[in-house]
């Protein structure tokens, strides 16, 4: 899940920076439309807000899945039971 919320920010970011780049460039142009410029302001703060609420949705989402849990568990369980067989060893060496 924090990868697909991690690709949307990207774009998000994206949009954003060529929004502001349009902006920018009707704020430097001789020819400055208050229209334009109201309507892509308004674009950069939808976007803006959108961004924080996915950067939440990040920030409150768990980094594991399934797989990385069973794969975390599998490495777990194999050095458990690669102690209990040192273990074991030892034990039978000093004859307990």
């Amino acid at each position: 899940m924090r990868g697909k919320i991690e690709s949307k920010i990207k774009v998000l970011y994206d949009t954003y920076n060529t929004h502001e780049q349009e902006l920018l460039a009707l704020i430097k142009g001789k020819d400055a439309n208050t229209d334009a410029t109201s309507q892509i302001q308004a674009k950069l703060d939808a976007l803006s807000k959108q961004r924080e609420t996915m950067l939440t949705l990040h920030s409150n989402s768990k980094g594991y899945t399934i797989q990385s849990l069973v794969e975390i568990s599998s490495a777990f369980l194999a050095s458990i039971i690669v102690l209990i067989g040192q273990i074991t060893d030892i034990l039978v060496k000093f004859g307990i």
